[in-house]
């Protein structure tokens, strides 16, 4: 998930070099010990008296059984700007080209009224943020 204020299309948190949505999604689909993470999250989590446990059970069998290429990869951006296609068609492309088949791949954008994301030291321009020295 990433959140921008920045009136860009698409915003820099989308394609930034290790920390953008797309690195994010594309190294959870290449690092088998982050799914291994996610996998096990979940599965300490799923007890009979969740009643998504069946759900678990099953997509963790099928995670186990495909060499752990059956996967399915969410990711959102929150925007308080117009919508627009363009945040995510490009990130569609590259992830779509990074992933392979087996894997299910979602983008999502989630756009707020304008100025809805309050202004934070997590929006500030690099190097001048509270606490940082310059």
């Amino acid at each position: 998930m990433k959140t921008s204020k920045e009136l860009r299309f698409p915003p820099s948190v989308v394609h930034h070099d290790k920390h953008g949505l797309v690195a994010q999604l594309t190294a959870l689909h290449n690092d088998r010990s982050l799914k291994v993470c996610a996998v096990m999250y979940l599965g300490y989590r799923a007890t009979t008296e969740q009643s998504w446990c069946g759900r678990y059970r099953t997509a963790a069998v099928r995670y186990f059984n495909s060499d752990a290429k059956v996967v399915s990869l969410f990711g959102v951006l929150v925007r308080d700007v117009a919508p627009a296609e363009r945040d995510l068609a490009a990130a569609a492309t590259n992830i779509a080209n990074a992933c392979c088949p087996d894997t299910r791949v979602a983008l999502y954008g989630l756009y707020l009224p304008p100025d809805a994301i309050p202004a934070g030291p997590q929006h500030a321009a690099r190097g001048k943020r509270k606490g940082s020295q310059s």
